[in-house]
């Protein structure tokens, strides 16, 4: 056979090839990368010590995730398993080298506190196979998401989920069989990362070329889906009825428009809000501009951004397929896993976006630049080619200046994040010289709009970032926990929906707080007070805090606790309130034999 046939019959090879792998960088460019590199280690360093203790009370999850970590650290069975167990042993063996005195809080402060400096890495280093450098500004803008900082701030599962979900992608581009355990672990951190090793599994088959090469694939995904499916069989097995799980949130409807919406909230409109709609938002009464215009003008922006979203996100995941790009299609693969298991539920929040919403960014973007240069292919005048970067600096630097013209006015409201705008400006701005310096003129123009565009980004999530982080005033368990300790006798109960949080501000009183969801589930109000009697409860309180899914058997006596006053045997004590929607209701349960109650605390 001739050299040219052998030559033809290699490239239809590679052609006919399942999957095409990503090509490598090139090593002289080591320099450029490892300034990027260190630009977003200052940017992700220097957020972590601005937004640390930013959330003084946990997510009410927290202990959840302790208890397990600590049940299965001492060699036993937790007492449910609603949730995996990983991120809880994380930190449950950190906290133990923690000279501290509250060492679990601070352990899952400090677990996500590092993660995330690391996650805005590797979702450059992902980027950068596709976008080149200038990912790194697409890794700034993901990071600064304001429920990825919640997330960071929040010890429970989210920004630990988000490494394991990025490291493992990195580790199956660079066909590394370590991705196996770090997908195995993702699982072991929320179960909609066990897609991971399936993913990783497909990639590793595909890329076999031999009957060993497959058959370690098998072993490789066998080893990594057992932790997976011992929890499972843990699942089944210890199944309670009546006890919480996340699997009682299916079969109750869906939500499929409310978490579409959440995800496009939080993965692009809050990345380009309207100056004058956010002024009105925040000073009301000193808005110049009419209602009914600035509305319209909102309905304008988001039609244009969430055109421009769906443009980039559809272009990426067909250009992934006719490619056959294997990165991109694991990625597109893990998203579109993902989006039914939080479209199916009975109900959603923001927090369940943080999982894809930087992969989805990241895609579009990628999707968009795809566009661009088949578009570059045509021989445009090259008139249109520069006028167009330039039509959007002058308009982004218009966008930009208007809304940094309403920071000062809110930085009162979000002190320890004040500094978080200007940072990822900063950040910004550096890469785009590093980026001069190594390519000199050539595309500097592009790259100068994008990082303009990207700079609005970064001041425009601030915004939302200040309603729900704030200024770290949602206490309202911490003041509920001291009135308790000040005003109940040594045997006296307190009931909530939180005791796992109550028991952790006051562990001198652990065994005082009864979980009301698990233990007071009633039907009618003669049952509830006669669990409370059965159980020493005192005292019993109520927020408006928690899923629907918490509240569950607790609806007739819910809608009697929402109301501050006397209810039968509740006589309400006080309530503490800490800002809009958040408050808790205490209210002193009678017993039949007493007569009206002076409540303590008045």
């Amino acid at each position: 056979m001739s050299v040219s046939q052998n030559s033809r019959k290699s490239r239809r090879k590679t052609a006919e090839s399942p999957v095409k792998p990503v090509p490598e960088p090139n090593p002289r460019d080591g320099w450029i990368v490892g300034s990027i590199v260190i630009v977003l280690l200052a940017f992700g360093i220097f957020k972590a010590i601005v937004l640390w203790g930013a959330y003084p009370i946990p997510n009410p999850d927290f202990p959840g995730f302790i208890a397990a970590g600590k049940s299965l650290l001492a060699f036993q069975l937790p007492d449910n398993f609603k949730r995996a167990p990983a991120v809880g042993i994380f930190q449950v063996l950190l906290s133990r080298v923690l000279p501290v005195d509250n060492p679990e809080l601070t352990a899952g402060w400090l677990l996500n506190a590092i993660l995330s400096v690391f996650n805005g890495i590797l979702l450059f280093s992902l980027g950068r196979r596709f976008l080149g450098n200038m990912a790194a500004i697409v890794a700034i803008v993901a990071m600064l998401n304001p429920w990825v900082l919640v997330a960071q701030v929040d010890p429970v599962a989210e920004t630990t989920m988000l490494f394991f979900i990025f490291l493992s992608f990195w580790l199956m581009m660079r066909r590394s069989h370590w991705a196996y355990l770090t997908a195995s672990i993702a699982s072991m951190v929320r179960y909609e990362c066990a897609a991971l090793i399936a993913i990783a599994f497909v990639l590793d088959w595909l890329n076999g070329t031999s009957r060993r090469q497959k058959g370690g694939a098998v072993r490789g995904a066998a080893a990594a889906s057992i932790p997976f499916l011992l929890w499972m069989l843990g699942t089944w097995m210890y199944w309670n009825p009546t006890a919480s799980h996340y699997l009682k949130h299916y079969g109750h409807g869906n939500c499929i428009g409310e978490y579409l919406t959440c995800l496009s909230k939080s993965g692009f409109l809050f990345l380009f809000q309207w100056p004058p709609a956010v002024s009105a938002g925040f000073f009301p009464r000193s808005s110049s501009v009419p209602a009914f215009v600035i509305q319209q003008s909102v309905q304008v922006v988001s039609y244009v951004v969430l055109t421009a979203a769906g443009i980039g996100i559809t272009a990426s995941l067909v250009f992934s397929v006719l490619r056959r790009n294997a990165i991109l299609l694991a990625m597109w693969a893990f998203v579109l896993l993902y989006l039914p298991v939080h479209l199916f539920r009975a109900e959603t929040q923001y927090r369940y976006t943080v999982p894809i919403v930087g992969l989805l960014l990241l895609l579009c973007c990628i999707g968009w630049k795809d566009l661009l240069e088949r578009f570059g292919r045509v021989s445009l005048p090259r008139w249109i080619r520069v006028a167009f970067p330039i039509f959007l600096i002058i308009v982004a630097m218009v966008w930009l200046i208007n809304l940094v013209e309403i920071l000062p006015g809110v930085n009162k409201w979000y002190l320890k994040g004040r500094w978080l705008p200007w940072a990822g400006l900063t950040a910004i701005a550096a890469i785009w010289i590093l980026e001069w310096i190594h390519q000199k003129w050539a595309g500097a123009l592009r790259n100068l709009a994008l990082s303009c565009l990207s700079a609005v980004a970064v001041v425009s999530v601030q915004f939302p970032a200040v309603s729900v982080i704030g200024n770290g005033s949602r206490v309202e368990f911490k003041r509920l926990a001291d009135w308790f300790l000040a005003n109940s006798k040594p045997g006296e109960r307190l009931a909530d929906r939180y005791a796992g949080t109550l028991r952790l501000i006051a562990p001198s009183r652990g065994d005082d707080f009864i979980n009301m969801s698990r233990d007071l589930q009633s039907q009618t109000l003669e049952q509830f007070y006669e669990k409370c009697y059965n159980l020493n409860v005192r005292y019993v309180a109520w927020s408006p805090r928690g899923s629907a899914g918490s509240k569950r058997g607790l609806e007739v006596v819910g809608k009697i606790l929402t109301e501050p006053r006397d209810q039968g045997p509740l006589r309400f004590v006080r309530r503490i309130e800490v800002g809009p929607g958040h408050w808790i209701n205490i209210f002193c349960l009678a017993r039949p034999d007493e007569m009206i109650l002076s409540p303590p605390g008045l």
